[in-house]
């Protein structure tokens, strides 16, 4: 999450008249490859943070937040669905996080809300972990979650998970997809906002939804400081956590650690790996594998901004080919960021991300079959 993230008003201005156009419905539709807008330029100021699960059914489900700008008291975290395979989002908006909501263990009402993070269950549970903010920058911000028994329709109150105080100071905050690691258990990539930045994760139990509670059992730091919002992607028996760097805007860190709960209670668990050889200016990035074991990693590739999205994919998960970009332009006003990828139960790769300066979030889907066929780009 970005401290500014206001959005100039004459690229607004702009690209609502695209979206009067109907820009905001179009579909780039190729065999293997779509792309479309999940909230359209115009619909709000501003859009960030975009974040997937599937639903049973083959539904696909995505939340963000939206307001004035980052930060805003109106911001709220909405939701949609998508049925796998159209190019059309589902007209059924909700609100899973009101403006100004309270929120069970803080003694105020939230300030304002970010960083949605969506994960379902085995017993179909949804479980929606998001910032909360009561006064003040990210760096007084609080962990929550909600709990869903209806996939996304009700949810229940928000609850505190990670306080202010509980740790260390300094705000802690949810940004990429947790993995799972056993019924029921989850591994929870966080940051804390506060020099020294850090990445770390948690391992999570996911109570009875009686109770609908979620219980902290063990968090590790990962090496390093002056990284923040880990993505994890398990492979080959070993999970890898790519991270942007705020030391270095240069490079994208990672770290390693075998895929096992004993070693993720090790608080020497994480194993430092070598930075990527991947551009990245300080940019939130995301990860998910491919059927055959490769990881795909999805950043911004250029060090002067954010107006470049790419893709990379590896075989080892630790050296990179640039194979494609997902947008581009050339004014480094332009923003594409903050991606959220995974693999649906088709095998189809879902990405969502921030696009044109945070006044939309976009929807890009491709198959297996058009990511065999992008050569290295030099």
């Amino acid at each position: 999450m970005d401290g500014a993230g206001k959005i100039q008003s004459g690229v607004l201005a702009f690209l609502a008249v695209l979206g009067t156009f109907g820009f905001q419905t179009a579909a780039v539709a190729q065999a293997d490859y779509t792309e479309e807008f999940l909230s359209p330029p115009g619909a709000y100021p501003a859009n960030h943070s975009a974040t997937l699960a599937e639903l049973p059914g083959k539904k696909l489900m995505a939340c963000w937040y939206a307001g004035a700008y980052e930060g805003a008291s109106d911001t709220q975290i909405y939701c949609r669905t998508q049925n796998l395979g159209s190019p059309i989002w589902n007209e059924d908006l909700t609100v899973a996080v009101a403006r100004h909501e309270a929120t069970h263990g803080n003694f105020l009402f939230n300030d304002t809300i970010g960083n949605p993070v969506l994960y379902r269950d085995d017993d179909d549970r949804l479980y929606l972990f998001y910032a909360v903010r009561m006064f003040g920058g990210w760096t007084l911000s609080e962990l929550a979650f909600k709990v869903s028994e209806d996939l996304g329709k009700t949810w229940s109150h928000g609850k505190i998970l990670d306080t202010l105080f509980s740790r260390r100071w300094g705000g802690r905050l949810p940004r990429a997809l947790p993995i799972r690691i056993d019924r029921g258990q989850i591994l929870l990539p966080l940051y804390y906002d506060l020099v020294p930045r850090a990445g770390y994760t948690c391992l999570i139990d996911l109570i009875s939804a009686t109770k609908k509670e979620v219980r902290k059992v063990k968090c590790m730091n990962i090496p390093g400081n002056g990284h923040l919002q880990p993505t994890l992607v398990e492979v080959g028996g070993r999970v890898f956590a790519y991270l942007r760097s705020s030391n270095d805007a240069h490079k994208i860190e990672s770290a390693s650690i075998d895929f096992q709960v004993h070693q993720m209670l090790d608080p020497a668990g994480w194993t430092k790996e070598p930075d990527l050889e991947l551009d990245n200016p300080n940019s939130s990035v995301a990860a998910t594998s491919t059927s055959d074991g490769r990881v795909l990693l999805v950043y911004n590739s250029v060090l002067g901004g954010r107006n470049i999205l790419s893709l990379a994919i590896s075989t080892n998960g630790k050296k990179f080919e640039h194979v494609f970009d997902f947008d581009k332009r050339p004014e480094s006003s332009w923003e594409f960021s903050y991606p959220t990828i995974f693999r649906d139960s088709n095998g189809v790769f879902q990405l969502v991300y921030t696009w044109g300066g945070r006044a939309a979030i976009k929807h890009v889907s491709f198959t297996e079959a058009w990511l065999n066929q992008q050569k290295p780009i030099n």
